[in-house]
């Protein structure tokens, strides 16, 4: 019976420690050394229309950044659409730390699409002094759009956004991996059968 829960319990550990093998965050400290520059390809994924600045390039950069010295920032060249996607399968967007570019407080939205379709939609209100931790958890996206002010309005308004975490892109199909509560009834329920058995000796 020990023999079975030390066993168990490891293996529990194994399979969680699997299920985050793959998470990534991304600091943007590894793009340049520069004051900014663009985001082409990044952490496996495709960045159109975001640039990478450093802290010291303005008080609203320096506020958004979390660790290192850079942030992200949509609307790189003042247009409306900002968005990362993958050619190489889905990927999981588990979260970011999200602060508004100039404006006091912004409305900004995160849209998380699989083969063109809307899969998850969420909107937030940052405000340009200290970032705001969100954790969404998109799973399975091959597109997510980061879309700073109002979903309609195309005034090229920003969002900066730093320790962007996601689980690599998966080649083709992802291999489902239980999530922590699954494999907590598998544990005990694993753990039960057997002292049922036990118990009926």
């Amino acid at each position: 019976m020990k023999k079975f829960l030390l066993g168990a319990v490891l293996g529990f550990l194994v399979l969680m420690s699997f299920n985050q093998a793959n998470a990534t965050v991304l600091t943007f400290d590894d793009l340049t050394s520069g004051y900014y520059d663009d985001i082409n390809v990044y952490g496996g994924l495709n960045w159109y229309n975001f640039g990478v600045f450093r802290k010291d390039y303005d008080k609203y950069v320096n506020n958004a950044v979390v660790s290192g010295n850079f942030a992200a920032v949509s609307n790189m060249h003042g247009q409306y659409d900002s968005y990362i996607y993958s050619t190489n399968g889905t990927f999981d967007f588990t979260g970011a730390y999200l602060t508004s570019y100039h404006f006091s407080e912004n409305p900004m939205t995160f849209i998380g699409r699989l083969n063109g379709q809307i899969i998850y939609q969420n909107t937030f209100t940052v405000s340009n002094q200290t970032p705001t931790a969100i954790q969404l958890n998109y799973m399975d996206i091959d597109r997510l759009d980061v879309i700073a002010g109002h979903v309609n309005n195309s005034s090229g308004e920003y969002v900066c956004m730093d320790n962007f975490t996601i689980n690599e892109p998966f080649n083709g199909n992802p291999i489902p991996t239980p999530e922590p509560t699954s494999a907590i009834l598998m544990l005990f329920g694993g753990i039960g059968s057997v002292l049922l058995k036990k118990s009926r000796k």
